[in-house]
């Protein structure tokens, strides 16, 4: 019986042996694990730190770099160069314009009326200085032929007179009636360079970036009515710090 327990003693203690044994080299797989891992881990950022490195070195070294950035360019803001309201719209924001491309139009019924009326005025001018040119021609004709006379003594000098005062007189009048044209003729292109003014075009090609105003709005002299960023002439703005600004 005691030969029994001891046999069993010795098995009990064997088998533990085993078990600690066991344990003992499933730990050492698991930190061999452990370390393969985190060796293979060391790896990998080595490799990026490389790669970054290596692209550092041939695309940014010597350069300087900043986050304080925008895209700017060229851009123009249409007002209208008189007091009118806005009639017409023909673009919105986001729209591509071309360079004299109509975009907006003010009232100009009354500016329309007054370019009737003045081309009426321009017409009658000139009728009334073909009048006077015939006046004229034949006051220049009763000279001509008073002269001769009075140089014959078949007219008094009173009549003589006369003649010679009825030619500057007409001669006058045709002065007066060529500027009346003048006058007219500038008269009717203030109208049409103001008719010119309520049609807003677009200076260059681009984009529209803002509408200010609305159909219908009453825009003062220089109030902005759109403004237009140049496609063409675009460019980055970049604010560096001042310790960079040597490596530039």
């Amino acid at each position: 019986m005691e030969k029994q327990i001891k046999s069993d003693v010795d098995i009990k203690k064997v088998l533990n042996n085993q078990e600690l044994s066991e344990k003992k080299n499933s730990n050492g797989g698991k930190k061999g694990s452990l370390k393969k891992r985190l060796l293979f881990l060391a790896l990998i950022l080595a490799v990026m730190a490389g790669v970054i490195y290596v692209y550092w070195y041939f695309n940014l070294r010597g350069f300087v770099s900043t986050d304080d950035a925008f895209i700017d360019g060229d851009r123009v803001s249409l007002g209208a160069k008189m007091l009118g309201r806005i009639t017409s719209l023909t673009v919105d924001e986001g729209d591509l314009v071309s360079k004299g491309q109509l975009l907006a139009q003010l009232d100009d019924s009354d500016l329309q009326a007054q370019k009737v009326q003045a081309e009426a005025n321009l017409e009658l001018s000139r009728q009334s200085v073909a009048l006077a040119k015939v006046n004229l021609q034949k006051a220049q004709d009763d000279y001509n032929r008073g002269t001769t006379q009075f140089k014959n003594n078949i007219i008094p000098q009173e009549k003589y007179d006369h003649i010679v005062n009825a030619l500057d007189m007409v001669r006058a009048q045709y002065g007066i009636e060529l500027a009346r044209v003048k006058t007219a003729d500038a008269q009717l292109g203030v109208i049409q360079t103001q008719i010119k003014n309520t049609q807003i075009t677009a200076p260059l090609s681009g984009i529209v970036a803002k509408k200010w105003a609305l159909v219908g709005d009453v825009v003062q002299p220089g109030q902005p009515i759109l403004t237009i960023n140049d496609n063409e002439h675009v460019w980055v703005t970049a604010n560096f710090e001042e310790t960079k600004i040597a490596s530039i």
